[in-house]
Formats: C-alpha cells, sequence, structure tokens
C-alpha cells in the first residue's frame, strides 16, 4: 500500500515501479487507486508497468472520494474485484495525502486492509513531512514500513560514512 504526504509526492510512480519489479520477477500484480480525483493515467500507467488488472473508485462510480461515507465500501468492492484476478500481490495507492480530504484515513482505519497490508510505503517531498507522516500513519494503526518519494533525494538523515 503507497500512501503520501500530500499530492504529487511520487505515490504513482512509487507504485508504477512496484509494479514493474514485481512482474519482472514473474509476479502476477494487480493494482488499485483507492481515494483521491479520477485520473485515468495513473490506472493506464499502472496496466502499462505491467499490472494484469487495474481499477479505481472511478470502477465504483465515484468521481472522487471526498465522501467519507461512501469511500471505504468502494475501497473494498476495488479489492474484491482485484483478487477475483487471482494476482500473486496487490499493490494499491491511496490519492491525496494522510490529512487531505479524499477519504485515506477510512481507509488506514479499517481493520480488515490493516490485517491485508504486508507494507505500507509513505511518499514524503521531505524528512520533516516523512517524520510527521510516520507518526498519522501509526496513529492510524497502520504504521510505515519504507519511506519514497522526493525526501530520499536529500542528504539529511541519511548516516554518515566511517571515517568522515
Amino acid at each position: 500500500l503507497v500512501s503520501g504526504t500530500c499530492m504529487h509526492v511520487g505515490k504513482t510512480a512509487t507504485a508504477c515501479e512496484l509494479i514493474k519489479r514485481f512482474t519482472a520477477h514473474g509476479h502476477r500484480t494487480a493494482a488499485g487507486k483507492l481515494t483521491g480525483v479520477s485520473l485515468a493515467r495513473d490506472i493506464a500507467g499502472m496496466t502499462d508497468y505491467g499490472a494484469i488488472c487495474a481499477y479505481d473508485f472511478t470502477d465504483g462510480g465515484l468521481p472522487s472520494t471526498t465522501n467519507p461515507a461512501t469511500v471505504l465500501g468502494v475501497a473494498k468492492g476495488i479489492l474484491n474485484a482485484l483478487e477475483r484476478s487471482e494476482p500473486d500481490v496487490i499493490v494499491l495507492e491511496m490519492g491525496d495525502g494522510l490529512l487531505g480530504g479524499y477519504g485515506v484515513q477510512a481507509i488506514l482505519e479499517d481493520p480488515e486492509i490493516q490485517a491485508a497490508t504486508r507494507v505500507h510505503i509513505l511518499c514524503a517531498h521531505d524528512p520533516v513531512g516523512a517524520f510527521g507522516g510516520k507518526d498519522v500513519a501509526a496513529r492510524f494503526g497502520l504504521p510505515i514500513d519504507i519511506v519514497s518519494g522526493p525526501t530520499t533525494d536529500n542528504q539529511v538523515g541519511r548516516p554518515a560514512r566511517a571515517g568522515s
């Protein structure tokens, strides 16, 4: 599962790279975008990188996920549809940020989704966002395992080499 601190922090690029690598290693990979605003290019990119199928919330009838009352049900419908393709792995992207208004929190707090998630990747612009995002995600009950995005291009927070 790939989430982020906000829009345009590399979530789709990270999801597509995961799909590409899983596919290259022979894994049947399905993909989905569970929250955000409808952008057909996100799902198209996922299939371009090798996903056997890819769905987003528009497949569940939503133009965006700004209504918290509907986002979780549609997300679970997408997951059920993806599972029917019998993938080895499912890569999911959460559009918007952890604290945005597109329903990310409702999905991350769901016990069934938490139980099914093996790795949670956070994309962030900078180290402060990464640290804050890790705290927020932990409060939602789905801690961060890996940090990605532009923050990884930054020397801050990298361990110093021995003798430096």
